[in-house]
């Protein structure tokens, strides 16, 4: 008798634990994404106001600058031997380690630039880099959110029906299907997959989701 009313209680706490562990994820990760908006932020001080692009001219990837503010010994992309020499870029909610992709690994850790409002140059894609101060709106304009993609670092229009389907750009690994993102005014936010795939097949290029307050940036 004593046995069943353990399990029965048992049965009852589990489920409250394990939303209690999941609210802790997300609020870690959200300090994890708070961070690096503050590295963000400090980049942009540093360099005439303007936002750190996921890749600018030459390869430099925003992973590698921004972490480096974060912890200046650190100025290599993700090794492969990663092994938590970056706890920063570590999301407690997602299974999945730092390594290389190759073993089914995050190669660039577990958050995701923006490259509509962040920037990004190569021979083939080019999206113009944008100063912190012409933003309009900057708690709107989403700088990096959840990763999904283990080897990559960024995300935009193109990326296989981002815009479509959010899911596969983003990993929705908190709560009810829900990510984190970090804003350009520092803040971080959790949304579920259901409210962002409604803004991202918007009819209002304005109101799409990764282009949201970009559009709008102050034109001097």
């Amino acid at each position: 008798m004593v046995i069943a009313i353990i399990a029965i209680l048992a049965g009852m706490l589990l489920p409250a634990l394990n939303q209690v562990k999941q609210k802790a994820f997300t609020i870690q990760c959200m300090s994890n994404e708070k961070q690096i908006l503050q590295a963000f932020l400090q980049y942009s001080m540093e360099n005439k106001d303007w936002l750190c692009p996921v890749k600018a001219p030459g390869g430099a990837i925003w992973t590698r600058k921004i972490y480096h503010i974060l912890q200046p010994s650190y100025d290599l992309d993700m090794p492969k031997d990663y092994k938590g020499k970056l706890p920063i870029a570590i999301c407690p909610a997602e299974k999945a380690p730092i390594g290389s992709s190759g073993d089914g690994r995050f190669s660039y850790g577990h958050y995701l630039g923006n490259a509509h409002s962040l920037g990004y140059a190569d021979s083939e894609t080019n999206y113009p880099y944008h100063k912190l101060s012409r933003l309009k709106k900057a708690s709107s304009v989403v700088l990096i959110g959840d990763n999904d993609r283990k080897n990559l670092y960024f995300t935009s229009s193109g990326a296989s029906g981002t815009l479509k389907n959010p899911g596969t750009s983003f990993a929705f690994r908190h709560g009810k299907d829900s990510a984190n993102f970090g804003y350009a005014d520092g803040h971080s936010d959790t949304l579920s997959w259901l409210s962002i795939s409604r803004m991202a097949q918007s009819v209002n290029p304005a109101s799409n989701f990764l282009n949201n307050g970009v559009n709008e940036i102050l034109l001097k």
